[in-house]
């Protein structure tokens, strides 16, 4: 039994470090870097399979990947009408964050497709007029993950390795099920998200995604005090990014040895984020901003201020939705 629950941790470890490595190697053969990157992004969606019973984990992982490209086709479109971006991506949150606590999905809930959605709307290449040619290349990306999704279902049905048992809801909608709880979190959930793509964005912060993401984080908290401790952890786990993150940009590494790195901090962060929260968000910021500075290669030690700035105001906000969505709570009980 430990020989299999042993084979299964390495299945998916690999699996993670294979998702990466495919999706850098296309996005250095293709013509155009910036958007190159979306098949890296495209790739991260393997964090949403987890093993369950009655192939869950991998309907989970084929529905965040085309609920991802669905919020990304949809910013992408309404970054012709740039006043009402945010608006569009807190109401996309809200449905985001309503379907995975109504059927009960396990994974990152919404956080990536929050990623993908942010990111659509804050790079300046990617808008209505390279719509096709974006979706094209995070599809690449998705496919990468739901591919790999698939051999590990093949791997645990082969060698019968225990799948955690499913606590998914049946995909079945009755408003009469609908509690108020929900509601008021998803609701919350989509106001902090729009109100944090809103601040970053005015005031002008490098990759102002980045505080929506940080937001975003705190917000899947359980509770004030576990959000409180999430913040504690984002912000030490940033400051040692940080220097991490100095170290290498001061060092003019090319696109093959960043790429590398990437794949390494991206290992680091797949076995730890989960088991403790603190250590793998030291890898977090580092592997944020060489992704930006693959982007954008003139990107240097001016985006390390911009990055911790950007995680104090998302996780401010993030602390204060919190506290108000308790206050809610209670005043409907």
């Amino acid at each position: 039994m430990e020989n299999k629950i042993m084979l299964g941790n390495i299945s998916l470890k690999v699996s993670n470090f294979l998702s990466l490595t495919i999706s850098m190697t296309i996005m250095q053969l293709v013509n155009n870097i910036h958007l190159g990157t979306l098949i890296v992004l495209g790739s991260l969606f393997f964090y949403y399979y987890i093993p369950q019973e009655n192939h869950q984990g991998f309907k989970n992982v084929l529905i965040a990947g085309i609920a991802g490209m669905m919020a990304f086709l949809i910013m992408n479109i309404s970054n012709v009408f740039p006043w009402v971006t945010a608006l569009i991506l807190g109401t996309i949150c809200c449905f985001f964050f309503f379907y995975n606590k109504y059927w009960n999905l396990t994974g990152p809930g919404p956080f990536f497709l929050v990623m993908i959605s942010c990111i659509s709307g804050v790079h300046k290449y990617i808008n209505a007029y390279t719509t096709t040619e974006s979706i094209f290349y995070l599809s690449i990306g998705v496919i990468i993950s739901i591919i790999l999704a698939a051999i590990n279902e093949f791997i645990f049905d082969h060698f019968q390795i225990m799948k955690k048992p499913s606590n998914s809801n049946k995909i079945r909608f009755k408003v009469d099920k609908v509690s108020s709880d929900i509601i008021i979190k998803s609701f919350v959930y989509g106001f902090a998200v729009f109100l944090s793509y809103y601040i970053g964005q005015n005031l002008g912060i490098l990759n102002y995604y980045w505080v929506v993401i940080a937001c975003s984080s705190i917000l899947q908290a359980k509770s004030m005090s576990h959000a409180f401790k999430r913040h504690q952890n984002y912000v030490l786990g940033t400051i040692v990014g940080c220097v991490i993150s100095y170290a290498i940009l001061s060092i003019n590494f090319s696109p093959i040895i960043i790429s590398i790195l990437l794949i390494i901090f991206n290992s680091l962060i797949y076995w730890k984020i989960n088991t403790n929260f603190l250590v793998g968000n030291f890898f977090t910021t580092p592997m944020a901003i060489l992704i930006s500075k693959l982007s954008n290669p003139m990107l240097n030690n001016e985006a390390i201020p911009e990055r911790f700035a950007a995680i104090l105001i998302g996780t401010t906000i993030g602390i204060v939705s919190v506290y108000v969505l308790n206050y809610l709570q209670k005043k409907c009980i």
